[in-house]
């Protein structure tokens, strides 16, 4: 018996589904039927009721379940007490963020330790989530539509994850560089064409259709460029016609980006800033230590 299979066991009765259980592992569907079935085939006895719509426990699968959420919580204890003589890691996930950049490189020119491995990734909210539950990473830092929070909250629960809030802001159009001079002739665009960070579910865009920026006039809006790039991102609205749609300050440096922002919902500050992190597991020295150090910068500004 492996770690391997019980892993994939855990996950697949906490998902109660192959398919699911696939994509937090990043393999296949089969690959995870076959690892199952081995396991199976290993103690003689089925663990899992397989049907149409997903998979469930048997009375025996249950027990073993019990059994396999133990050894597999002692086993990052022993890696966690091999690891405490060598290197320990600090992996920060966030939503692009130029905020964010800034304030992990200052934190790292304030604190860097020779025996602390850094990694810090942009990502979208939907694969922040995946990796938190597959444990890959314990803390991320996103940002969502306060309206939205009873939707990403169902699903952090199922996943033994939580959302605690730092801040509220606005959420602001970024007006491109060629766009204010255009605004001002009679035959003004009717279409904004905007450059977005990759788009989920929880993107500020959902909200737009409701959304009146003057009042006088509303606008469409098109994406015509997705990246995950604050760098690009800068460049192309200092220097095209393309806007961007954003929760305020978080996510441009006022010195990289010279462009005039225009709320989308006037003071409402309807944008949430906070962090992700796993509730049935405890955060190490190093990311409580990064934690209050945003907390701190947060209230600061």
């Amino acid at each position: 018996m492996e770690l391997k299979q019980l892993q994939y066991f855990v996950i697949c009765a906490e998902t109660q589904s192959f398919r699911k259980a696939s994509s937090l592992l990043f393999t296949t569907q089969s690959n995870v039927s076959k690892v199952i079935k081995s396991l199976e085939d290993e103690l003689g006895q089925a663990l899992f009721l397989r049907s149409k719509t997903g998979v469930s426990l048997t009375e025996k699968g249950k027990q073993i379940y019990e059994y396999a959420a133990a050894t597999l919580d002692s086993a990052d204890r022993i890696m966690n007490c091999s690891n405490q003589s060598t290197r320990t890691e600090l992996k920060i996930l966030t939503n692009p963020s130029s905020w964010m950049a800034n304030a992990f490189c200052s934190y790292y020119q304030e604190y860097a330790s020779p025996t602390v491995s850094y990694t810090y990734l942009s990502s979208n909210t939907h694969d922040i989530i995946t990796s938190l539950t597959a444990e890959t990473a314990s803390l991320a830092f996103i940002y969502v539509m306060e309206q939205q929070l009873p939707f990403l909250e169902r699903q952090l629960s199922s996943n033994h994850l939580i959302f605690s809030p730092l801040t509220r802001m606005n959420a602001v159009l970024y007006m491109g560089a060629r766009y204010d001079s255009q605004r001002q002739e009679e035959d003004a665009p009717e279409e904004i064409a905007l450059i977005q960070g990759y788009e989920d579910e929880f993107t500020l865009r959902s909200f737009l259709n409701n959304t009146t920026l003057y009042d006088s006039h509303s606008y469409q809006y098109r994406v015509a460029v997705t990246t995950n790039s604050d760098y690009l991102m800068n460049e192309m609205l200092n220097n095209t016609e393309l806007s961007n749609i954003s929760p305020s300050y978080l996510s441009h440096q006022e010195a990289a980006l010279h462009r005039p922002a225009v709320s989308l919902y006037e003071e409402d500050q309807p944008v949430l800033f906070g962090c992700i992190f796993r509730n049935d597991r405890s955060l190490t020295k190093e990311t409580k230590h990064f934690l209050k150090y945003i907390k701190n910068r947060l209230q600061e500004e």
